[in-house]
């Protein structure tokens, strides 16, 4: 995993990422997440392009972050205290341990939200470990609470909350179609939280198994008060070293750009011995690479035979390129 953290670093730098309130928002732990980022090849020029934009401080007064747009990371300061209604008293942020069975020391964090004698608790989370920030990526002057941690074996989740002036409202995700089981708004998303990019964006980053990736990088942003992925993004791959050998001659479209879309030769032949990296994946039916000479192309995928695991043309994916590395933490 070390290797993503460069590469995630300079993207978060890249996308000017600023800090309104008591602490700058830093990125997740690269060593015990994978992260977030965009997709295209239109988004990834225009990431390289953009400059960083200097860091603000300001105080927390009012409804959360003094800056729509920015990120608070609270993960070390809890208790947290701020004013997220408005209402001119101090509401308080913690999370608390409580016995799980089946994590990390049989113990988790639950979420605990306090609005003057109101109390809401929230212990279905079971991670093992938190990262907390306050933002407002929607920019509707409503701060949300976003809380990742680790549920398995460096599996990340995040769960998110509107702090209203009544209960917190719980916000719900949709549209990740990684898992077929998957139907209907979810209670959380299976990645980490690493910031705000363009606009509305948020950036996760996530587990994505595909032709020896693990870690990939993907956009969201609220649609209809639902956080769903980023119309016509992928997980990227930014920063993989992973290079890859083709065992066997293999079929693949030649297309402009990383992770392009417009097709300059379809159904090129990859002969045996073919060196790649890959750059990105839809995690459906495609998933990009780069050759060690510079060719852009893209794979057509299947799931493996035998339910798990990924095919291209019906030949599995340890068979093109030997034993896939790596997919576990």
């Amino acid at each position: 995993m070390k290797r993503y953290f460069g590469a995630l670093l300079a993207l978060l730098v890249a996308l000017g990422l600023t800090a309104c309130g008591q602490k700058a928002a830093e990125p997740v732990d690269s060593q015990t997440t994978a992260a977030g980022v965009t997709t295209t090849a239109e988004t990834t020029q225009k990431v390289s392009e953009t400059t960083a934009a200097e860091t603000t401080l300001a105080e927390t007064t009012g409804n959360g972050p003094a800056c729509a747009g920015d990120v608070i990371n609270i993960s070390d300061e809890l208790p947290y205290q701020t004013d997220w209604d408005g209402d001119g008293e101090m509401e308080t942020i913690d999370m608390v341990e409580y016995d799980y069975p089946g994590v990390v020391a049989d113990t988790a964090y639950k979420l605990v939200l306090t609005n003057g004698s109101e109390i809401d608790e929230y212990d279905d989370l079971g991670i093992w470990n938190r990262y907390v920030y306050l933002a407002d990526p929607d920019m509707d002057g409503v701060t949300e609470l976003l809380v990742s941690g680790d549920a398995a074996s460096n599996d990340y989740v995040t769960f998110c909350w509107k702090l209203t002036a009544g209960e917190p409202e719980r916000v719900y995700f949709d549209g990740e179609i990684r898992y077929g089981d998957m139907e209907g708004p979810q209670m959380y998303v299976d990645g980490g939280f690493e910031g705000l990019g363009d606009g509305t964006q948020m950036l996760f980053g996530s587990n994505v198994n595909v032709l020896g990736t693990y870690g990939g990088f993907r956009p969201y942003q609220f649609v209809d008060g639902v956080i769903n992925p980023v119309p016509d993004t992928i997980w990227d791959f930014v920063g993989s070293e992973t290079e890859m050998t083709t065992l066997l001659e293999v079929k693949a479209d030649l297309v402009g750009g990383r992770n392009g879309t417009d097709v300059t030769e379809a159904d090129a032949v990859l002969p045996a011995g073919t060196r790649l990296c890959m750059t990105g994946t839809d995690c459906v039916d495609c998933a990009w690479f780069v050759t060690s000479d510079g060719q852009f192309g893209r794979f057509r995928i299947a799931v493996g035979s035998e339910g798990y695991g990924w095919a291209i043309d019906g030949v599995g994916e340890n068979e093109i390129f030997g034993m896939v590395m790596p997919y576990a933490g």
